[in-house]
């Protein structure tokens, strides 16, 4: 049965990670009575729970930040800062790692208002360098404002650098 399956893989994640049924509900962003629940078969273990308690194991071993993502926001509970804080990443990877899966055609559902803040000062810095004759995603990789993975329009940054060059 699916249940127990996901029952034992639930658990087994827990140990490898070697956590408290309370640590691994925090982990998970779970209410620990609910947590608790699962654990002792009480109630049905949601495949999410268990995909996303692999991972986190799984992470111990280099598993990729991407797929924590996915397995976190795909069913838009948790906003990108929540995300962020539960993996120990910045909220810059998160964003670029919910970029990677949109573009891999996945539907991630977060909300629109935690994308992280821009930092004004760069985005002078990289219209300076457009000035200059760089390509605007040339500049924005240059200074930092996005990575040599992302492209510009994956972003809010070309806007705000044509913004802020006056071009919109």
């Amino acid at each position: 049965m699916a249940g127990d399956d996901y029952r034992a893989r639930l658990i087994t994640a827990r140990e490898r990670l070697g956590l408290s049924p309370a640590q691994m509900a925090k982990r998970l962003l779970t209410p620990r009575q609910t947590y608790s629940q699962w654990e002792d078969g009480r109630s049905r273990t949601p495949g999410a729970a268990v995909v996303a308690a692999e991972m986190l194991a799984d992470r111990k071993r280099g598993g990729g930040l991407t797929e924590q993502v996915w397995a976190l926001t795909r069913r838009g509970r948790y906003t990108a800062a929540e995300v962020a804080e539960k993996l120990g990443a910045s909220a810059r990877q998160v964003e670029a790692s919910i970029q990677t899966l949109r573009r891999r055609g996945e539907e991630v559902p977060v909300p629109k208002s935690v994308a992280p803040p821009i930092d004004r000062e760069l985005v002078a810095r990289a219209a300076a360098l457009v000035r200059d004759g760089w390509r605007i995603s040339d500049a924005a990789r240059e200074v930092g404002l996005i990575s040599h993975r992302q492209t510009i329009s994956d972003t809010r940054v070309g806007h705000l650098i044509r913004q802020e060059l006056g071009r919109e």
